[in-house]
């Protein structure tokens, strides 16, 4: 993911960052990667990117796309009306009161920092800044285009 060098990721936090990802290791797994990190880095804070290096084995091989339709599906749970939006108190309640480990104001502020959002939260919009789908889009359009000059200038 695009913004993993951006934020740091602390070892005592590991479990929880994990769980809250969608990664329910065992205690003993995530104890081994814990340890693993600690030799490799020596300090007890890391970059996203260097903790995916060494859980990658661990993960579910799943594509954007993929953990984007998990997300909008996870999302839509909350949102009686498919509206493509929850007002923001709302889910700052559903997701500080549901689950073994609730949000806290600091998973706020980072999933609130990725969009522009006034009293509602349009997750739609949050999953493709979050999944980087933004910019395979755009990519797309520009192969798509850069084809049809091609063609325009061979014929």
């Amino acid at each position: 993911m695009i913004l993993s060098c951006f934020f740091f990721v602390e070892s005592s936090d590991l479990e929880r960052n994990l769980y809250l990802a969608g990664q329910n290791l065992s205690k003993t797994i995530v104890e081994k990667i814990k340890k693993e990190l600690e030799e490799i880095y020596q300090t007890d804070e890391y970059f996203l990117d260097e903790v995916e290096t060494i859980l990658a084995p661990y993960w579910e091989e799943l594509t954007d796309e993929e953990i984007s339709q998990i997300l909008i599906e996870s999302f839509q749970t909350f949102d009686s009306e498919q509206q493509n939006f929850i007002e923001k108190q709302d889910l700052i309640r559903y997701l500080t009161s549901f689950g073994d480990m609730p949000l806290t104001n600091k998973d706020f502020q980072i999933m609130f920092s990725l969009i522009k959002t006034s009293n509602r939260f349009d997750y739609q919009q949050f999953v493709t800044k979050l999944c980087s789908l933004e910019k395979k889009k755009k990519k797309k359009k520009k192969k798509k285009k850069s084809k049809k000059k091609t063609k325009r200038t061979i014929t």
